[in-house]
């Protein structure tokens, strides 16, 4: 069985105000919480370690296109799961495909995330 504490999220967003509520809620539900606030870091952090097992983000991010970020995750850890949490907007319905599943950000979004996160990891 796998501990919630053993299983690394990486929460991306450019506003800081969502990552460190974002942070704090998955901490707070036991999970290893990581940050990023740009697309360079996101591939840094998931492509360069081992320490990420699920990604959740906003891909609008100003240093890349979502939909070639998003290839580039899939092509460089094709079985993490990628959620995304963002606004529905038309460009962000092109990427559902691309995700693992998807969030709208909202009063109640962060509910849905934490059951989203458990569907992908039942035993933590």
């Amino acid at each position: 069985m796998v501990q919630n504490a053993q299983i690394g999220i990486l929460v991306a967003d450019r506003n800081p105000r969502v990552r460190a509520f974002l942070q704090r809620e998955m901490t707070g539900a036991g999970y290893r919480v990581y940050t990023a606030d740009s697309a360079r870091d996101v591939l840094r952090r998931v492509l360069e370690s081992d320490t990420v097992d699920l990604l959740i983000i906003d891909p609008d991010f100003p240093d890349a296109d979502p939909a070639v970020l998003l290839g580039q995750l899939r092509d460089g850890r094709p079985r993490m799961p990628v959620v995304i949490h963002a606004f529905p907007e038309p460009e962000v319905a092109g990427l559902r495909p691309a995700a693992a599943g998807f969030v709208e950000k909202g009063a109640s979004s962060v509910e849905r995330l934490k059951h989203l996160v458990q569907t992908f990891f039942p035993g933590g």
